[in-house]
């Protein structure tokens, strides 16, 4: 145990521990008001540059005004100044330099190390009504003690993969990273910019299967009075249109674009991820027409066209087959919802490999339908919304409770709510029968009148 007599003397202790164990990443929980920037702040106030000492790129100017630097080893006593009432801003200006890292990132820099805020990485990683570290700790580890290994690890290989820092992997935005990589791949093809795709998820799979990019797209079939491609004149020559005839691809929205043959494959998962990502905000990216540096809505309305016509071709295939006396009830962007009377779990993980297989057939590489799992009983109820006891192979026997946009995982509402709502829907998913939901509602009703239930549950937190 450590006693100092001075809250200085503490400070310089700290400094010592940081600068002698030399991390690259410091991480907080609240790193704003309870860790690193709550020190800086007091020890601003002992006229101490408390960011400033631990870092590995020292200000001069501060060090002019007060500060030393830190050697790694010997006395730290003479770190601090004589005189504590030194003025803060000369000492620690702008501890939070920027109003964006306040609100989005740590908000809190030490030159040459990264500084994490993890409350804020949480909210991005789980969906939950509470972020409190006891919260996340249970949600994320069933444990008091929570560990972050896993986001260190893969934001390291987000980072390797866009070309960015390790920070602007978690505190920028996607045209950031779009920006990067367009940038850094196309300067060794001495190009002005790519469009990378990945595979698995149909944007990104449109752009492979049919090489839509910026640099494949011929113009329009029939030129526009403007004789424009995206914001920029552009007029095709048509001598090299007639050579290529046989090699040119016509989208539904009438723009040709050169064929491709290649495809590509990626191996590693969290690499294979990175890429997914960037060509998912790729496709937005192209019809970025206010803040994007290369809007072509033409390139745009393309991959969503060949989507949208792909996604209908499949539709009309399984519903005209009699073989399977398959019905699809629900189709949005990337997905089917197949509805088949009478059949059993394993009898619908046949059928639907049977249509996955097909409709793979039906398409250029890489699109493919893959055959997720089966909802066996299964509420659709609008759009995105849907909840249901799902088996993803044939050989599972008992079933997950899986819901998508109902209040039981939404974060808009109490915990009452959507506890009540997933008990009631698992009591009619087992027993099929609305008696029993009507009285598991009414004990739960009477629970609340007689204030037998935690408040907890009914406090709303976003």
């Amino acid at each position: 145990m450590l006693v100092f007599s001075e809250e200085k003397y503490l400070f310089s202790h700290f400094m010592k521990i940081v600068c002698s164990s030399d991390p690259d990443i410091i991480m907080g929980w609240d790193i704003q008001g309870g860790s690193l920037g709550f020190l800086a702040e007091r020890a601003s106030h002992l006229g101490i540059g408390l960011l400033n000492n631990i870092s590995r790129t020292p200000s001069e100017i501060k060090i002019a005004a007060g500060d030393l630097d830190i050697p790694e080893k010997g006395n730290f006593d003479n770190l601090i100044p004589e005189q504590s009432n030194t003025d803060p801003v000369i000492l620690e200006d702008a501890i939070i330099e920027d109003e964006w890292g306040r609100t989005h990132a740590s908000g809190v820099h030490v030159g040459g190390r990264i500084v994490l805020n993890i409350w804020r990485l949480m909210r991005g990683e789980v969906k939950l009504n509470m972020y409190t570290i006891e919260a996340v700790a249970e949600a994320v580890l069933r444990r008091k003690i929570p560990s972050f290994r896993h986001k260190i690890n893969r934001t390291s290989e987000l980072a390797r993969v866009f070309g960015i820092d390790f920070f602007s992997v978690v505190s920028r935005g996607s045209q950031y990273r779009v920006e990067s990589m367009l940038l850094r791949l196309a300067h060794t093809q001495n190009y002005l910019a790519i469009s990378p795709g990945s595979q698995q998820s149909l944007y990104p799979s449109m752009i492979i299967a049919y090489n839509l990019c910026f640099s494949t797209c011929l113009g329009n079939v029939a030129p526009s009075k403007a004789n424009t491609l995206g914001v920029s004149s552009f007029s095709p020559d048509p001598y090299v249109l007639q050579s290529m005839k046989n090699e040119i691809l016509l989208t539904p929205n009438g723009v040709m674009y050169v064929t491709s043959k290649q495809i590509l494959h990626r191996v590693f998962n969290a690499r294979q991820l990175a890429l997914k990502l960037i060509s998912n905000v790729t496709y937005g990216y192209t019809a970025a027409g206010f803040s994007g540096r290369m809007p072509c809505a033409e390139l745009a309305d393309s991959i969503v066209q060949c989507g949208r016509s792909t996604l209908e071709k499949a539709i009309s295939f399984v519903n005209a087959h009699d073989k399977w006396k398959a019905k699809v009830i629900y189709g949005d962007t990337d997905s089917l919802f197949v509805l088949l009377k009478g059949r059993t779990v394993k009898e619908s993980f046949q059928i639907g490999n049977e249509i996955a297989s097909a409709i793979t057939a039906m398409n250029p590489k890489p699109v493919t339908l893959k055959m997720e799992k089966v909802y066996h009983p299964c509420f659709l109820l609008t759009k995105k919304r849907y909840v249901g006891y799902s088996y993803e192979t044939p050989e599972q026997t008992a079933p997950v409770f899986d819901a998508k946009g109902i209040e039981t995982v939404r974060r808009d509402t109490c915990g009452a709510v959507a506890k009540t709502l997933e008990m009631s829907l698992r009591h009619f998913f087992e027993h099929q029968d609305i008696s029993k939901v009507k009285a598991y509602l009414q004990r739960q009703w009477t629970r609340i009148l007689s204030a037998r239930v935690s408040l907890q549950d009914f406090v709303f937190a976003k």
